[in-house]
């Protein structure tokens, strides 16, 4: 689902799954007490070691919320894709896992004119997908007049240009140290990453780009040490929802 390698995977790679690597975030997440927002793309509900794995989450106090039903970039999908991403998802988050999510992101926080009254539609209450980087070429635009509560990523500036601060291939690449500088200035964040940011195992796939190879792999080996740095840090960590119910409904 990686989007820089989508379109170069064969068939012979597609048997690959990040599950391990997801298993030991979750460990090294629950070891410390930690409760995250699961953003689960639906259709790995349709295998039983995904089932297990967030019914286990669910358990330990994690929340899931949909990170849609295909992993589809959301930016050219009619209102009738949308829609399906949208529905089939949550449908099979009830199904399989007995609750109603919440929080939506999209992928690659991509997005387009219908999503929102979708989202709304279907009584979402929340979503992560305002992101800033003045140079990306897939990350949706944030929106200022967003009817629903938003919990966006936070971002730096260097001169006239903006970036994220931290999270995925920013996370891999910029030192904790420095992450961990900026974010002390903000009142609260959203850190986010993916499991494959931590699979040491991933298949070579041949005739990738040099740049879409380099942002999909650097420092991979590097995430885990990283990650338990990052989170030595003072800062509490707490699911989308708590946050939400905690600090901005009501306010919002």
């Amino acid at each position: 689902m990686a989007e820089n390698l989508r379109p170069y995977v064969k068939n012979s790679d597609k048997t690959h799954s990040s599950v391990d690597s997801f298993k030991r975030l979750l460990d090294i997440l629950d070891e410390r007490q930690i409760r995250s927002t699961l953003f689960i793309v639906g259709k790995l509900l349709k295998e039983k070691k995904y089932v297990k794995l967030m019914r286990s989450a669910l358990k330990s106090g994690h929340e899931v919320a949909s990170h849609s039903m295909n992993h589809k970039m959301m930016n050219n999908l009619s209102l009738a894709e949308t829609t399906r991403e949208v529905t089939e998802s949550l449908s099979i988050i009830e199904d399989e896992l007995g609750v109603t999510a919440r929080g939506f992101r999209s992928p690659c926080f991509s997005s387009n004119q219908y999503l929102e009254n979708v989202l709304l539609e279907n009584d979402i209450l929340y979503t992560s997908n305002g992101i800033t980087a003045s140079l990306h070429d897939r990350y949706g635009r944030p929106s200022k007049n967003n009817k629903l509560i938003d919990v966006p990523i936070p971002y730096f500036s260097i001169l006239f240009l903006k970036f994220p601060i931290t999270g995925g291939g920013w996370f891999r690449i910029l030192p904790v140290w420095w992450q961990l500088l900026f974010l002390e200035k903000k009142e609260s964040f959203m850190f986010y990453c993916h499991p494959w940011d931590f699979d040491v195992f991933q298949p070579h796939v041949e005739n990738v780009p040099f740049f879409k190879n380099f942002r999909h792999n650097i420092m991979v080996s590097k995430s885990e040490k990283k990650i338990l740095k990052f989170l030595s840090g003072k800062f509490k960590y707490i699911t989308a929802m708590e946050f939400i119910e905690n600090n901005l409904i009501g306010n919002n």
